[in-house]
């Protein structure tokens, strides 16, 4: 990889998720620090993965304890509080997952590649 791709992928990401960056992060682009934003932004995915965690066990113990509440007492609500609780666990498990492994290796590419890093 070249400088010229570098500077293409962080102006083009910038673009994209301007509106997602902290100040110093923006100032990391801006002056060509590339490798401290890079690990910046996989430090921040790891956090927003671990933050989700409480909101994802919740909503398997819930959707549990309504399967089984459903299974007691054949009310079709219990039913539908358990399979929602557990499709959006479903959900975030997959949505967290993705994020966090595509910022990951396309921060990880750019950080170890080349010798501006």
């Amino acid at each position: 990889m070249n400088q010229q791709f570098v500077n293409n992928f962080f102006e083009e990401y910038q673009k994209n998720h301007l509106n997602l960056f902290l100040y110093e992060e923006k100032q990391l682009l801006n002056n060509g620090n590339y490798k401290a934003f890079a690990e910046r932004q996989v430090e921040k995915a790891k956090k927003t993965s671990l933050a989700l965690s409480p909101a994802m066990l919740f909503a398997f113990i819930l959707g549990i304890i309504n399967l089984i509440e459903y299974g007691q007492t054949q009310s079709w609500l219990m039913l539908i509080y358990g399979l929602v609780c557990l499709i959006f666990l479903l959900l975030v498990s997959l949505f967290v997952t993705k994020e966090y492994f595509s910022i990951k290796a396309s921060m990880r590419t750019l950080q170890t590649r080349g010798p501006w890093v």
